[in-house]
């Protein structure tokens, strides 16, 4: 191939790549949605939404929300406790977070992760009731609020 020929055989792949980059969504809030605080969920429990708050506990047990488990050892991987003050126990304060079994389970619960307690993250999902109060069900996908780790799923 000639030098000419090469050259903008080069340019061309080089802009076909920074155009498809560009056009990808970013992980994380789904494109327009809102990023809301916990009080926010909490207080307009409805639709899809992306919510950061501190990771602060999970519920008692897989069936009942209880008192919540602020500290480890963890025994719970289906969900988890939000909360806008990495330091907040008050229950109706926090927002619990279902964890299907997929990969957001797999890299947020507790059980495995305990390093992640007390890590602001962002977790999108269907606002609705979770354990009878107010919570975020099917979470899609999360992605860490401070620069600490750069997982995003």
């Amino acid at each position: 191939m000639s030098n000419p020929v090469w050259k903008r055989l080069s340019v061309m792949l080089f802009l076909w790549a920074v155009m498809t980059v560009a056009a990808l969504p970013a992980a994380g809030a789904a494109e327009g949605e809102k990023v809301v605080s916990v009080e926010e969920a909490i207080a307009d429990n409805s639709g899809q939404a992306t919510v950061e708050g501190y990771i602060v506990g999970t519920s008692s047990s897989t069936s009942a929300l209880g008192e919540g488990r602020f500290e480890s050892p963890f025994s719970v991987r289906t969900n988890l406790l939000l909360a806008d003050d990495p330091k907040e126990r008050e229950m109706d304060r926090l927002l619990p977070v279902q964890l299907p079994n997929h990969d957001v389970r797999k890299h947020l619960n507790l059980d495995d992760h305990p390093e992640h307690l007390g890590k602001k993250v962002r977790v999108s999902g269907e606002l609705s009731p979770y354990f009878a109060v107010p919570g975020l069900r099917s979470a899609s996908s999360y992605e860490w609020a401070e620069s600490d780790p750069e997982e995003v799923v």
